[in-house]
Parts: structure tokens; C-alpha cells; sequence
């Protein structure tokens, strides 16, 4: 009976030890799906595409929490054949051990196709509520290739609006720090930059109206060796343009402590929250010890 309860016992441990190397795979099975339909010329547009590839990957065993995102490129001449650049976001669950454990999978791949010659293709994006996904460039006599990147959902990804809701700033963690893209409501990209992960959600964000500058405050209460505690970090695009220190703005920990918080509007302290400026150009905010202060939204204004 002993023999048989072992038995029983690796073949478990073997059947979850497969399905969790398949789990880890959910990425590459994104990559490698996409990969073969970015050769389809009946797939011409984005929403063919993510229907079909949504299809796919469920009979796969990974299945999509919603419409997959998708941003193709028009195609292009390359020898005897046409090469398009198609780029998916995939966020859902990889059922594992008969579905019931589901891990989440979020994955974007960039994938390289080479069509007939003649099929020509337009660009396309879907769904269009979504911001447009960044393209890997066209090769002349590049041969269909994938780019995975795996993005996590992480502590570095947020999106926020500015002030007018017209554009959009959003950042996803990728291998090398964090990827922030600025985009139209209608989901035209303006700009894409690469950095370190300097703004985090737990930080109130604001954005200038020319999407170039982000304000985030830090919303959490100050360590314990708070005066080389940054309370605010600017960027300009992806890129460190200058930190508050807690001692520019806070001349005594105590009241933070005391109010869980050093931002009025946040935490355990009364009063309004950080706010634009009436023309738009700064961020007001005021401290727990009644201090008012300003941030410069305007790229060319440096640190104060």
C-alpha cells in the first residue's frame, strides 16, 4: 500500500512540476503563436489577428482576460516578399493541473512576418481604446523573427492622464528598468522612452499638458531616516530630472509621524490634496506643518 501512496505522490509532484514549467512557459507560447500568424496574409487587420490569436492560445491553455491588443504595421518591400511588424499584448490565466490553479500571464511579443509577394498591408490598431503598442523595424531581407518581451505587472506600472484627459502617460517594467510612452486619448504615440523606475504607483502623479514632464509625490509615510527621504520625483520624458528632498520641504519628522502622512489630502492629514495650478505650469501641494509649496511642470524649468 506504501508503494502505491508513493506512487500516487510523484506522479502528483511530476504532473504539477509540468504543468508549472508550462506556466513559466506562457510567454513563449505567446511568441510562438504569434510568430506563425504574423506570416498569414488572411490576417490584414489588427482585430482579425487578435481574434485569431485569442482562439489559439485558449486552445493552448492560455486564456485571455479580455480583447488581445494588437498594433500592426503597414507592409513593406523586402526581396521577393512583403515584411510587416506586428506587436501583441496578451494579459489572462494559463490554466494549470485541469484548471485549478490559474496563474496570471502578461506578455508583450514583437513579431516580424514575411508575407507573399503582393499582399500588401495597411497598419491597423485594436481595440482602439487602447494605447498603440510599441513596433519592432522593418529589415530589408529580415526573415519572420520574434522579439519577446515579458512585462510584469509590477509596482512600476501605471498610466496616468493630464490635466485635460487628452493625453496619456504610461510606464510597464521591461528587463532593462521601465519603458514610458505618451499617447494621444485617440492612442497616437507622441513619444516612447526608456529609464530607470524612478516613478512607482504608490506615488501621485501629474502630468505638464505637453506630456513631458511627470510630478510624482511619494504617498507613503517617512522612514525612520527621513531627512535623506525623497518626498517627490520629476522626470522629464523617462529620465531623472531632479528629486524633493524631505528636508526641502518638512522641518520636523514629528508631525509625520504623528499624522501618518506629511502631504495634506493624504494619509491621516486634513486639508486639499496636491493640485495643478491654475495656468497649469506647477503643482501646489502643502505640507502637514501648513507649508505651501510649487513644483515646475514646464521641461525647461530646472530644480528650484
Amino acid at each position: 500500500m506504501r508503494w502505491f501512496i508513493l506512487v500516487g505522490v510523484l506522479a502528483v509532484f511530476g504532473l504539477v512540476a509540468a504543468q508549472f514549467i508550462a506556466w513559466r512557459g506562457g510567454a513563449s507560447e505567446v511568441s510562438r503563436v504569434a510568430e506563425r500568424l504574423g506570416a498569414l496574409a488572411e490576417l490584414s487587420t489588427a482585430q482579425e489577428f487578435s481574434e485569431r490569436l485569442s482562439r489559439e492560445l485558449v486552445a493552448e491553455g492560455v486564456v485571455p482576460s479580455g480583447p488581445i491588443t494588437v498594433t500592426m504595421s503597414a507592409s513593406a518591400p523586402s526581396g521577393q516578399s512583403e515584411v510587416r511588424s506586428v506587436s501583441v499584448r496578451v494579459e489572462g490565466v494559463r490554466k494549470l493541473v485541469f484548471g485549478l490553479f490559474a496563474p496570471r500571464v502578461v506578455a508583450e511579443v514583437k513579431v516580424l512576418g514575411v508575407l507573399p509577394a503582393g499582399a500588401r498591408m495597411v497598419g491597423s490598431h485594436f481595440p482602439a481604446e487602447r494605447p498603440r503598442l510599441v513596433l519592432a523595424p522593418l529589415g530589408a531581407g529580415m526573415a519572420t523573427a520574434v522579439i519577446p518581451d515579458e512585462v510584469e505587472e509590477t509596482e512600476s506600472t501605471w498610466s496616468v492622464s493630464t490635466r485635460d484627459e487628452s493625453r496619456v502617460v504610461s510606464s510597464v517594467a521591461v528587463s532593462r528598468g521601465c519603458e514610458l510612452r505618451c499617447e494621444t486619448k485617440a492612442g497616437a504615440r507622441l513619444w516612447t522612452d526608456l529609464g530607470p523606475c524612478r516613478l512607482m504607483k504608490w506615488h501621485r502623479k501629474f502630468v505638464s499638458d505637453d506630456c513631458e514632464r511627470v510630478v510624482g509625490f511619494d504617498t507613503r509615510s517617512f522612514p525612520t531616516r527621513w531627512q535623506t527621504h525623497a518626498v517627490a520625483v520629476v522626470t522629464d520624458r523617462a529620465q531623472l530630472a531632479w528629486e524633493v528632498g524631505a528636508p526641502t520641504v518638512v522641518r520636523d519628522g514629528t508631525e509625520v509621524r504623528k499624522n501618518h502622512g506629511w502631504l495634506q489630502g493624504l494619509s491621516d492629514v486634513p486639508g486639499d490634496g496636491p493640485t495643478y495650478r491654475d495656468d497649469g505650469q506647477a503643482v501646489v501641494f502643502v505640507t502637514v506643518e501648513g507649508q505651501r509649496h510649487e513644483v515646475p511642470l514646464a521641461k525647461t524649468t530646472k530644480s528650484p
